[in-house]
C-alpha cells in the first residue's frame, strides 16, 4: 500500500514539473499563430478555461493534464522544426 502511494506521488511531482509556466503555454500558442478558440476547440474546453491556464490562475487535472502537456510539448517541437 505505503509503495502505491509512493509511486502516485512521484507521478504527480512528474506532472508538475513537466506543465509549463501559463506564460510559457501562451507564447508557444501565439508562436504557432493560433487563437485561445483553437486550444478550446482542440482540448475540448471552453476559452475562458485556456485564459485560465495561460495566466496560471487553474490548471488542469487528470486526462486534461495529460493532453495538455502533451499539446505543449507537441507546439514546442513545431517551433523547434519551423527554425532548424
Amino acid at each position: 500500500m505505503a509503495d502505491s502511494a509512493l509511486n502516485y506521488l512521484r507521478q504527480r511531482i512528474r506532472e508538475n514539473d513537466s506543465l509549463p509556466e501559463g506564460a510559457r503555454c501562451r507564447e508557444l500558442r501565439e508562436a504557432c499563430g493560433l487563437t485561445v478558440a483553437d486550444m478550446a476547440t482542440a482540448m475540448d474546453v471552453t476559452g475562458a478555461a485556456i485564459r485560465q491556464w495561460e495566466r496560471g490562475e487553474r490548471t488542469p487535472r487528470g486526462a486534461l493534464r495529460a493532453q495538455w502537456i502533451e499539446v505543449m510539448r507537441g507546439l514546442e517541437r513545431e517551433i523547434s522544426a519551423r527554425s532548424e
